[in-house]
């Protein structure tokens, strides 16, 4: 089979070797681990077996909510990488809310990479993705948190879900190295 072995660019990396077949079912194939697992996935499909899949970035890069690795997609004869790197640095993001505005919501700060973006929402009061879980005690069926939106990576709570809050703005500085 004629083989796309995939490439490194912008501070990618990949580990291990992953080759997609140019053929019309997709196959990717991942050399290791020793069982050589082979995926036919869906287009479109992610991939992932045991860990094996992986990316990883080089230094100074991160994948979108700072995550060291990720997974990748497979399209039909080619590699379409799911998350790119990008260059790390610190966030400093602005919240409003439309009833009331409380202390630190002007300067809220993240450290990410160059790609994150961010976003305001609700989730179920007292979940395992509530960080806070108090807002039952308001009568309020969800608390809003502050998160990088690609990885629903957490950066803050906000407050319960009585009003609605907007980000207003964010603000990137790049650093040499990921924190």
């Amino acid at each position: 089979d004629s083989t796309a072995t995939a490439t490194c660019h912008n501070g990618w990396l990949v580990l291990p070797p992953l080759r997609c077949t140019q053929d019309d079912q997709a196959v990717c194939t991942v050399p290791a681990p020793d069982d050589k697992s082979i995926f036919n996935p869906k287009q479109g499909s992610l991939i992932a077996s045991k860990g094996s899949v992986k990316v990883t970035c080089k230094e100074g890069y991160r994948l979108p909510g700072g995550k060291e690795q990720g997974s990748y997609m497979c399209f039909r004869g080619e590699i379409s990488f799911g998350q790119l790197c990008s260059k790390c640095g610190t966030w400093t993001i602005k919240v409003k809310g439309k009833r009331y505005q409380n202390p630190g919501w002007e300067k809220i700060t993240f450290n990410g990479v160059a790609s994150d973006v961010f976003e305001v929402t609700g989730v179920a009061t007292g979940s395992e993705q509530d960080p806070v879980k108090n807002c039952g005690q308001f009568g309020q069926p969800e608390q809003l948190i502050l998160q990088e939106k690609a990885t629903s990576t957490l950066v803050t709570a906000l407050s319960c879900s009585n009003q609605e809050i907007d980000v207003i703005d964010s603000h990137f500085v790049e650093s040499d190295r990921c924190i």
